[in-house]
C-alpha cells in the first residue's frame, strides 16, 4: 500500500501518521523510556517492562515480539497479528448486511450494533445498508467510508495534497467538509 508519511531523518515510511510519530520519538529523539540496566530505549512503559523481563531477569522471562514496520512490540503472537493488520489494506471482517469491512473484529461489532440493530426488520436493514454505502462516499476518489470522521480525515489528505484526486474535480466544493476548519 501507499506510505505517504516519510521520516525526514531516515528512509522510514508509513501509511499511518501516528506510526511515523512513534518512529521519530523512538529512533531520533531523547524521548522514550530508557532501561536503567542497559542502553535499550523503548517506546512505552509496556515495551520496557517486556524488555526487562526478557533481558534482565533470571530465567529469561517473556519473548518480545516486534512489528517489522514500526516500533510496536508485544509478548503475545495474537496481539502482534492483530496489530499487523493496521499496516495492511486487507479488511477480513465483513458486514453481512452492507459493504462495510474492517481490519479488526471489534470495529465490525460496533458497526453492526450501530448501523444494523436486530429489531429493525429487513426494510430498515436495507435502508441502513444503502446509507452506509452511499452517504459517505468521497467525491474526489472512489473511497467509501462508514464513519463521518474517517471521511473528513480522508478529505483533508486530498486538500493537503497527500492524496491525488481521481475525478474531474480538482477541489472539493465550498460546502464540502474538506474546506472546513
Amino acid at each position: 500500500g501507499e506510505k505517504p508519511f516519510a521520516c525526514s531523518q531516515c528512509s522510514y515510511r508509513s501509511a499511518v501518521r501516528s506510526n511515523l510519530a512513534s518512529h521519530a520519538r523512538l529512533m531520533h529523539s531523547e524521548a522514550g523510556v530508557q532501561c536503567a540496566e542497559c542502553p535499550f530505549r523503548g517506546s512505552s512503559r509496556r515495551e520496557l517492562r517486556l524488555h526487562v523481563g526478557q533481558q534482565h531477569r533470571k530465567g529469561g522471562g517473556v519473548t518480545l515480539l516486534r512489528c517489522p514496520h514500526c516500533p510496536y512490540a508485544c509478548d503475545k503472537r495474537q496481539a502482534l497479528q492483530s496489530h499487523l493488520r493496521c499496516h495492511s489494506e486487507e479488511r477480513p471482517f465483513r458486514c453481512p448486511a452492507c459493504p462495510y469491512a474492517s481490519k479488526h473484529p471489534g470495529n465490525l461489532r460496533s458497526h453492526v450494533r450501530s448501523k444494523h440493530p436486530a429489531d429493525g426488520g429487513a426494510k430498515r436493514e436495507a435502508r441502513q445498508a444503502a446509507r452506509c454505502q452511499a452517504s459517505l462516499r468521497c467525491t474526489l476518489c472512489p473511497e467509501t467510508f462508514v464513519r463521518e470522521d474517517s471521511l473528513r480525515s480522508h478529505w483533508r489528505l486530498h486538500r493537503d495534497g497527500v492524496l491525488p484526486t481521481t475525478t474531474a474535480s480538482e477541489q472539493a466544493p465550498p460546502e464540502h467538509p474538506a474546506n472546513a476548519g
